[in-house]
């Protein structure tokens, strides 16, 4: 239950509203996954950079138990580095991704794989803000049981959430990861397009991570990095369905008769639509791929400036 403080009656009323909901975070279904998450309505601190330097640096985290789809008639542009689409308008179900997802990130705590992520460009990485226990990142990585040429490893110098993301209503959960070295830019390993505005409704697009493939438990966590089509939602049928904790500042995206969707061990990974980062593997059920319930991500094309802003500041 509540840690051993004063719980506000807000506190209270979120924990009845968030009962079955959790992040899809973490191979090891460590705190993104329980059915209640009354602990993530602590806070984290203020925004800002959680942390910066290497492990020894920080100390050592706690040890704790994309793509076919719709294309856009514009192309892209590139400001401070990034790509940034200028658009009009395993995953449970899915299959073995062709090696064809440079952007993908698979991020680790001290355990091991722990979230997915995105190449943004050569030294930046983003992810949801409730990665917040990141250390190491692999670049070019597809099978998590075999070493490949392709693969590279770097250590996160530096985590800085969005300075709004709030844990408990899950709002503005989009974190970037400064590398301590910058990545060798290749066919394998290279940065992705960033939405300049959101994907209309019936979009196609994919959502790629080595999350659980099965839901609910027992958990089965696939070696091969895993694909999904999915729809985007409209943000009025997703609200019909999770009612006022789907924020401006996220988008839905799934298959309505079910059986399709991201799951836990898929937070901070891509869906990608026509090539292009539309959102963040943010939060859903705990149970994945029900009908009529679709995944939440953080919609990317809201935090443009605020990832310019960064990336410019290092």
């Amino acid at each position: 239950m509540f840690p051993k403080r004063f719980a506000t009656t807000t506190e209270f009323q979120l924990e009845g509203i968030f009962q079955n909901f959790g992040f899809r975070g973490n191979k090891y279904l460590r705190f993104p996954a329980r059915k209640k998450i009354p602990n993530l309505l602590q806070p984290y601190g203020e925004g800002g950079t959680w942390w910066e330097g290497d492990t020894k640096e920080r100390g050592g985290a706690r040890s704790r138990p994309s793509s076919p789809g719709r294309r856009f008639a514009r192309g892209t542009r590139v400001v401070l580095g990034l790509m940034i689409a200028q658009t009009d308008t395993r995953i449970v179900g899915g299959y073995p991704c062709e090696k064809a997802q440079p952007w993908q990130a698979a991020i680790f705590d001290l355990n091991g794989l722990y979230c997915g992520g995105v190449l943004i460009n050569k030294d930046w990485v983003m992810t949801a803000a409730h990665c917040r226990l990141t250390t190491n990142i692999r670049l070019g990585e597809y099978n998590l049981r075999q070493l490949d040429d392709s693969e590279q490893r770097r250590v996160a110098a530096k985590l800085i959430p969005h300075p709004s993301y709030n844990p408990a209503t899950k709002d503005n959960d989009i974190m970037l990861i400064k590398l301590v070295t910058p990545v060798q830019l290749n066919n394998n390993v290279h940065p992705i397009a960033l939405a300049s505005n959101a994907a209309p409704p019936g979009s196609v697009c994919q959502v790629s991570g080595w999350g659980t493939t099965t839901s609910p438990q027992p958990a089965s966590f696939p070696a091969l990095l895993q694909c999904a089509d999915l729809e985007i939602i409209s943000a009025a049928e997703c609200r019909r369905e999770y009612s006022s904790l789907v924020t401006d500042n996220m988008l839905c995206a799934g298959v309505r008769q079910g059986g399709i969707d991201s799951c836990q061990g898929d937070s901070g990974g891509p869906l990608v639509c026509g090539g292009i980062l539309q959102g963040i593997v943010s939060w859903g059920l705990e149970e994945c791929a029900q009908p009529n319930k679709p995944g939440v991500y953080t919609k990317v094309s809201k935090y443009i400036n605020w990832i310019q802003q960064t990336v410019r500041g290092g």
